[in-house]
């Protein structure tokens, strides 16, 4: 896909560039639990979006940090949550399988 799409309601792409061309992450709206925006490789630590840093292994420095800007947007707009996959601080204070979101 190219630029903001959405899957299905409920569960949209947004294009988040900067870590590799056409990396997108996803965001989530759950009945219970809220909006989850899957963050994937836009930033690998709670740091990254805190200090507004591109993360490792950026292709282009300017848009990983355009990225982290538009998922905060994200965030603030919908009262979501920042889901960082690669944190393992985040990752392991997380419900993981069996155990879900709703």
């Amino acid at each position: 896909m190219d630029g903001d799409w959405e899957l299905m309601t409920g569960v949209r792409g947004v294009l988040t560039l900067g870590h590799m061309p056409g990396h997108q992450s996803l965001v989530v709206e759950l009945p219970r639990s809220g909006t989850k925006i899957l963050v994937a490789d836009a930033g690998d630590l709670r740091e990254n979006f805190e200090r507004e840093v591109p993360p490792g292994e950026c292709d282009d420095p300017a848009l990983g940090i355009a990225s982290i800007r538009k998922l905060k947007a994200i965030r603030d707009a919908t009262g979501g949550e920042l889901v960082l996959l690669h944190d393992p601080d985040e990752v392991h204070a997380r419900p993981l399988a069996p155990a879900f979101y709703d």
